[in-house]
């Protein structure tokens, strides 16, 4: 099924899903745009710790981007790649956290209660993933 075909023809995304879509095409990505513009220049002066933990976020954004791309294909295995998708992205969460390289926007004493709150949403909908029919309603 292609994106063209009449919406009568493809079954509708289910509610779960397309909640995965919208964090993985859209919250995981943007988050990612901005913190990295807001950090880029100072990557340099911390060497390759700050390096790495940029392109595992890459690669766990491109590993997102896949996944929610399958989810609204409908293919077989999309729920499974999300749910690891969304996982690598919780355990992003905590490290980007842990590490001084990338600056975080919340109030002092609430960063790890934000992100705590993160990693058990990002877990609890890889769940729900997993576990949610292909197409309800």
């Amino acid at each position: 099924m292609t994106l063209l075909e009449p919406s009568s023809a493809r079954p509708r995304l289910g509610v779960v899903r397309l909640g995965a879509v919208i964090v993985l095409l859209g919250w995981s990505p943007l988050s990612l745009a901005l913190t990295t513009a807001s950090a880029w220049p100072r990557l340099v002066h911390y060497g390759w710790p700050a390096w790495s933990l940029f392109a595992a976020r890459v690669a766990v954004v491109a590993l997102g981007i896949a996944a929610a791309r399958l989810l609204l294909d409908r293919a077989a295995g999309a729920a499974r790649l999300a749910s690891l998708a969304l996982g690598a992205n919780a355990l992003l969460v905590l490290a980007t956290s842990a590490t001084p390289y990338f600056p975080s926007n919340a109030v002092p004493s609430t960063k790890w209660l934000t992100a705590w709150a993160l990693v058990l949403a990002h877990l609890a909908l890889a769940g729900l993933v997993r576990r949610s029919p292909d197409a309800t309603v």
